[in-house]
């Protein structure tokens, strides 16, 4: 960092005060206050160079207590290199040399989709550094914090801005990550390629994007409606779609993902199982190998398991798109051979090796490397990545291991970012259920995953419950009937904790309650009815309300009474005859018998 005419940079302490200014369009003003402290009584420095990584910085400008100094820029590749000569010399044992650097950057703020992030790198030569502090001054237009990492020292906020404060053991570890914004918005279009070869009639499931505690998804349409939408045991859904014998359907599921920073409490996604299904060992996940448990037994904390992890493994651009899972214990035999799979299979192994819930997240993750995007524009390329259960928050937890180790140094296990978005959870089994983009026609290369940041929400967020089927339609006055609606739940989303009232005293039960309704699936509400007679037959509309919306049912009510009594009075006339033709009957033999 330094080059002085006499002096090592161990000759001096260094001071640093480093305040980033944001502008509304992204760009920083840096103010850079350095001091220099002469650690000897016989040499002094000269010139300064300092090495900026990261962004395009341009308007430098220096001082020192005399005047301007002259700035030397040297660009070498992603590094920018500042030099200047001081216009003093200090000479002597505890002198102090201070002064200025400012220089605008740009590219360390970046509006994506509708969050705005900042990134930081880490600290580089920090063992020549005394002091370093870090304050970053935000413009309150950014919006409120959705993600920091690490931590600040010192959070303040007003509306015109938002202020951190970092100190040189921050840095240290990790680079600077901030998100702000309520929360990140993907759009995305799917596309599904279902075949049929056989001469029956099949039903064919495929997976679409859940909702987990850290994402929330609007599904804008499904094409064609599926029979049904499931959920399993892992929080996987499933879309079911009749085939006919040897047809081809092509299935298009489009919408949009929130996510989130902060686990969601509204849905039914909190971890109630039992911990100890996560704990299993799998093709993938080879927890009795020597290799993983004896590792395991000597890391045992999810932290230093992923720290291991992260630094063990070494990023294989070349095996992108290839296919080739190797699993835990070949990922660590084979460290430099991974990508994003042998990270996960790694990381899950490790966990339930000793005694930690884990389980793997696949899905799409927006990156700013170059490799990865210009490898995503022509392949379906997606992201795993995993989650182990905290026991004491009784959380499930994402990580990333992966990342901490391509990203150059952000901290991917005390705090997440917005940028993965979840397709398929693999828990009981580790390949099981197929993502989006497993399901095509052989040989076919077409891409069917699409997913970009948006702006804002164009999907429709209105709840809609469709009555699907009324079995019976039709039925009797003056006696209990059961009857069973089928609703389909067309609002694009899941609805949690639906409760379903009927205020006419003929329904039994009058309430209903449903922990979960998922998006364009069907579920069955079954009761009885006694409707009133009007001696006529009628129409029956039975309103139900769903929070602020009416479901209606339409029956058409037989009479029973007015049949009764037409049967009634069939009888009795069929009686009178009877008794009529009885009557004649006897008058006659009494005329016989009188002749």
């Amino acid at each position: 960092m330094f080059s002085s005419q006499s002096a090592w940079a161990n000759d001096f302490a260094s001071f640093y005060k480093t305040t980033y200014e944001f502008a509304q369009n992204g760009e920083a003003t840096v103010f850079q206050e350095i001091s220099l402290v002469n650690q000897t009584a016989d040499f002094y420095v000269s010139e300064y160079a300092l090495s900026i990584v990261g962004g395009q910085v341009y308007n430098v400008e220096a001082y020192d207590k005399i005047g301007a100094l002259r700035v030397k820029t040297t660009q070498k590749e992603k590094t920018v290199i500042l030099s200047t000569a001081f216009n003093e010399k200090i000479v002597g044992k505890g002198q102090m040399l201070s002064f200025i650097l400012k220089y605008k950057v740009r590219d360390l703020a970046k509006k994506e989709g509708n969050l705005w992030q900042i990134s930081l790198p880490k600290l580089a030569n920090y063992q020549d550094i005394e002091e370093y502090n870090v304050d970053l001054k935000i413009p309150g237009e950014f919006g409120r914090i959705a993600f920091v990492n690490p931590s600040p020292r010192k959070e303040e906020m007003n509306e015109n801005f938002t202020l951190l404060s970092f100190k040189k053991d921050d840095l240290i570890k990790y680079g600077v990550l901030v998100s702000l914004g309520q929360y990140q918005t993907f759009d995305f279009n799917l596309y599904y390629d279902l075949v049929n070869p056989t001469d029956k009639e099949v039903i064919e499931k495929i997976t679409i994007p859940p909702d987990t505690p850290y994402q929330t998804v609007f599904f804008g349409n499904i094409s064609p409606l599926p029979l049904q939408v499931s959920l399993d045991e892992d929080g996987n859904w499933f879309a079911d779609f009749l085939l006919a014998p040897n047809q081809k359907l092509k299935v298009e599921v489009a919408g949009q993902a929130d996510i989130f920073g902060r686990p969601k409490t509204n849905t039914t996604f909190d971890f109630n199982g039992n911990p100890n299904d996560y704990l299993e060992p799998t093709k993938y996940w080879e927890t009795l190998s020597p290799e993983i448990s004896e590792k395991a037994k000597e890391l045992k904390s999810p932290e230093k398991i992923f720290d291991f992890v992260a630094k063990t493994l070494n990023y294989q651009y070349d095996n992108l798109g290839q296919g080739l899972r190797q699993g835990a214990v070949a990922a660590l035999k084979n460290p430099d051979q991974a990508v994003c799979s042998e990270f996960t299979d790694l990381f899950i192994a490790l966990c339930r090796a000793a005694g930690i819930p884990a389980r793997e997240l696949e899905g799409f993750a927006y990156t700013d490397n170059p490799k990865l995007n210009n490898l995503s524009l022509e392949n379906d390329l997606l992201h795993s990545w995993p989650e182990y259960y905290d026991k004491i928050q009784k959380q499930w937890l994402m990580v990333d291991p992966t990342w901490a180790n391509t990203t150059g140094g952000l901290d991917y296990f005390n705090k997440f970012d917005l940028n993965h978005f979840v397709f398929v959870i693999h828990g009981k089994n580790d390949a099981f259920p197929y993502p989006p983009g497993s399901y095509r026609e052989k040989n076919s290369s077409n891409r069917q995953i699409f997913v970009s940041m948006s702006k804002e929400a164009v999907t429709s967020r209105q709840k809609i419950l469709a009555v699907e089927e009324l079995n019976p339609g039709n039925i009797w006055s003056l006696k209990g009937n059961l009857a069973e609606a089928k609703i389909r739940n067309l609002s694009g989303f899941a609805i949690y904790n639906l409760k379903l009232f009927s205020e006419d005293g003929k329904v039994t039960p009058s309430s209903w309650q449903y922990p979960v309704v998922l998006p364009f699936s069907v579920f069955e509400q079954r009761f009885n009815i006694s409707p009133k007679d009007n001696l006529t037959d009628y129409s029956l509309n039975l309103n139900f309300t769903a929070d602020d919306q009416t479901i209606s049912l339409r029956f058409k009510v037989f009479s029973l009474l007015q049949r009764g009594l037409l049967l009634g009075s069939v009888m009795l006339i069929i009686l009178m005859i009877f008794i009529l033709r009885s009557f004649r009957k006897h008058n006659l033999q009494s005329k016989t018998n009188q002749c």
